[in-house]
């Protein structure tokens, strides 16, 4: 599981890693959280379909317990 509140300048290095390590163990499952209105959404989406999981984003007044339970 990922959680993120910001942007990184190596986006594509990162969801790189998440590709690295589903090859290496094929039942790795990667989640992806976004929070704010700052999180990538290029980043965090990446990460999710990489990871063969899924993205959420919890921004405003969401309820971050409804997007992680």
């Amino acid at each position: 599981f990922v959680l993120t509140d910001g942007q990184v300048s190596n986006t594509g290095a990162i969801i790189s890693i998440v590709q690295d390590a589903v090859r290496a163990e094929l039942s790795t499952r990667v989640f992806a959280l976004g929070l704010g209105n700052g999180a990538s959404h290029e980043l965090v989406e990446g990460i999710a379909k990489a990871g063969h999981g899924t993205a959420s984003f919890c921004v405003g007044d969401s309820n971050l317990q409804e997007k992680v339970v």
